[in-house]
């Protein structure tokens, strides 16, 4: 299954929770995950400028999407990438 790892602006080490999109061609669906590797969340508190990290009992939450999932997600991330930095020329 191919993953693909995108890492925040925020916590960019390996160490940090990133996001994991996985799949596979045919499948019904497609996976996204926010992941702790470390079984830690680091949760960033932008009025200090730290983050503060927890325990976490699972190593990130998993969900998956269809096709349907994938583009209403599609348009979101689109409206609010536009919406904070300006529409791309």
């Amino acid at each position: 299954m191919p993953k693909e790892v995108i890492h925040s602006k925020y916590t960019p080490d390996l160490e940090s929770t990133y996001v994991q999109v996985g799949w596979t061609r045919g499948n019904e669906h497609v996976e996204i995950a926010t992941v702790a590797p470390t079984g830690r969340l680091a949760i960033f508190d932008p009025d200090t400028g730290t983050h503060i990290l927890t325990e976490s009992v699972t190593p990130g939450w998993f969900m998956q999407l269809d096709r349907n999932g994938i583009n209403q997600m599609i348009r979101v991330l689109r409206r609010a990438r536009d919406q904070a930095f300006g529409e791309d020329a």
